[in-house]
Formats: C-alpha cells, structure tokens, sequence
C-alpha cells in the first residue's frame, strides 16, 4: 500500500504534465512512511500558524451571522456559537460547518451534537480509555473548562499513537476535537495550552467518562449520587460519594504524590462522577470566582434554578473534621466563591463542604440566597 500511495502521489501530482495545482485535505501529515520521497515544495497550510487558507476550514462569525439572519434565525446566534464555535486556525475563529447547516434546517428544534454523531468516534473512546490515569484526569480537568498543556506534532505515526499522551491530545487536535488556546515557548519544543472547543464537543468527552464509569460503577448508584446531589439530599449524597470512594478510589492515591496533592486526588474522582450530569449543569473546576478559585461550580444551564460550590479539604495529622468542615465553608463565604453563579441567574447556591481523612469522609452544607446570605447549615457524615 505505501508503494503505491508513493507512486501514485509522485504520478499524479508531481509528473503529470496537464496538472497545475492539486490540493490534498486530511487530519495528518503522514509520517514515517516515505509516501511524500517523490515531491517536494509542498505548502502545508495548518491549523496552528495563520495562512491564506486559515478562513477556508469552516465558517466564520460573519458567515454565520449572514446565514442565521437568512432565515430569520438571528437570535439563535448565542446557541450557534455555544455549541458549533470556537474553532481556531491560526487567529481564525471557525463554526463547524456541518452542525451549523444542521442547526438551521433542524429549527426550531434545540441544538443538538450534529457533528460527533456522524462517525462511530471508536478509536477516540479507545486512545481515552486506555491511556490510564494519567489521560483521565487532564480529560476531567478539560470537562471542567480547563486546558491540558502538552508538545505538539503534525508529523505523527498513527502506529506511535497508542501509550503517549502527547500523541493522543495531538491526534484530537488536528482530527477536531480540541482546540489551542495558548502557547509556551520551551527549551527544545514550544508546548501548547489545549481546550474543548465546544459544547458539542464536550458531550464526546462526557460519553466517554460515563462509559469508563459505567464499567467500574452501576448506573443506578450513580444516579442516584447526581439526583441527591442535585436535588440538596446531602445526607443521601454523602452516603452515595462514601460508598463509591470505599469501593474505587485507592488509599494509597488518596495519600497525595510529587505531582498530585491528595486534595486534587478527591476532586479529580469527584469531577469524573459529576461529568454524568449531562446537558443540565456547567461543571467547572479551579475558576476564579468573587475573591478567589472555587475547587468546583455546578451551575444549572437553565437561569434561577440552584448552582452548586465545593470546597473540598483533607484532614491532616492533630486536626479535628469539625474543624476543617467549619473551615471550608467559611473559605467559601469569605471568598464569595458563589458570585459567579447569582450573576448567572441562580437564586439560590448549594455550598458544600467535603473533608476526606483517607477513604472517609463528611459533608456539610450551607445554603445562601441570591444577595449571598447564609441560610440552614447542616453536616452529613456517614455511620461507622
């Protein structure tokens, strides 16, 4: 196959005498192969630097806008960028085509994951579930708006996917399914700073988590974990995360390491259950909000319904659990961590203090009005 790919790209584009220019589209340089011995003077117009062709990958704001206002569909531009914008070629900002298209012959139906559901997204689901721990913390921390810093190749052998993790977020970059939202320049290879680019997107990423989940947690404990969690039962909430932290996470991880703090350890397994929230609510994780970074926001897509804070602590050698509870929950209301979510339209925030002292833990809660007031505080802890 690689002789003939060789021959045939060599014949085509470089020895034929009646062609002038040929053009060539794909997700990848293929690399390692030597296809490309018979040209040179190839022109690669990327996704990563600005070129003539940055404007051409999709549609633009102003494309968009013209298209929508075709239709009589203006206002449906803030859904259109949530869900289909955020691509980026150089400086260009780019809607996905496809979905798009989709989202206006689909109107007045709600926006909806065009795109992804187009392919069976296999080898993606693969890469992620088995790229070990290491992989399925930065993809929780993606789900929670974060970004994942990491080297990037264009010339990358499909065959060296598998076991790098700079590999697989490479792959995902150029095939659509995250974005560069900044650079560093290194000692050897500029890293570069990669992010969801989309809700649409975000549901792939959020299948996938439910689908490891799944494997390891029977769907009805989870759910019921989210309902309570959801609906303010903290009691049955904190017997729910109890139960599930006895039974997944290890000891020895709860113990902390040189690179992960055992504080970060409970967020990033709590941020992987709460990924199966679905299209209701807005995880995000370590965001600034009023005076400080929030360890976690929950907030409801729909505006006046109940947002969510976590702080969450581990109770350390000579310190008592009412302590740090108390703690926790005054960190959140002296940083006004609940800002963000009443000036997204929540009237009401469920403030949730979460200590571990190894696989044990205790939950208490606090719940302010829309002007930041305290209401009933309550601590729930699980019966030794």
């Amino acid at each position: 196959m690689t002789g003939f790919m060789r021959n045939w790209l060599s014949g085509a584009l470089k020895d034929h005498s009646s062609l002038k220019k040929g053009v060539l589209t794909g997700i990848l340089r293929v690399s390692k192969e030597s296809i490309f011995s018979g040209l040179n003077n190839l022109e690669v117009a990327g996704l990563l630097e600005d070129g003539p062709f940055a404007d051409k990958f999709g549609f633009t704001e102003p494309e968009v806008e013209s298209l929508l206002a075709d239709f009589d569909l203006s206002e449906t531009l803030p859904q259109a960028r949530e869900w289909y914008n955020g691509y980026l070629f150089g400086e260009t900002i780019i809607y996905n085509p496809w979905s798009i298209l989709n989202f206006i012959h689909k109107q007045p139906a709600p926006p909806a994951a065009y795109w992804i559901n187009t392919s069976s997204n296999d080898l993606v689901r693969e890469l992620l579930e088995s790229g070990g721990a290491e992989i399925r913390e930065d993809l929780e921390a993606l789900l929670a708006g974060d970004s994942v810093e990491c080297e990037v190749t264009e010339d990358l052998p499909l065959r060296d996917i598998r076991g790098d993790s700079w590999a697989i977020w490479s792959l995902l970059l150029f095939s659509g399914y995250l974005k560069p939202v900044g650079i560093r320049e290194g000692e050897i290879e500029p890293t570069y700073q990669l992010a969801i680019p989309n809700r649409e997107v975000s549901i792939l990423y959020r299948r996938i988590i439910r689908h490891w989940l799944t494997r390891h947690i029977p769907a009805k404990y989870l759910n019921r974990l989210l309902h309570a969690l959801t609906t303010a039962d903290v009691p049955t909430f904190t017997r729910h995360l109890q139960t599930l932290v006895l039974n997944m996470l290890s000891f020895h991880d709860t113990a902390g390491g040189e690179k992960k703090t055992p504080e970060a350890v409970y967020q990033s397994f709590v941020l992987g259950l709460l990924a199966n929230l679905g299209n209701q609510y807005r995880i995000r994780s370590n965001i600034e909000s009023g005076l400080g970074r929030a360890d976690i926001l929950i907030s409801p897509i729909e505006p006046g319904e109940r947002g969510i804070v976590m702080e969450f602590k581990r109770l350390k050698e000579n310190e008592q659990m009412e302590e740090q509870l108390t703690k926790a929950l005054d960190q959140i209301e002296e940083k006004d961590y609940p800002a963000t979510l009443r000036a997204e339209g929540c009237n009401e925030v469920l403030e949730l203090a979460i200590v571990f002292d190894g696989k044990r833990l205790e939950v208490r809660e606090r719940v302010s009005g829309i002007a930041g007031s305290a209401g009933i505080s309550s601590r729930a802890q699980v019966p030794a």
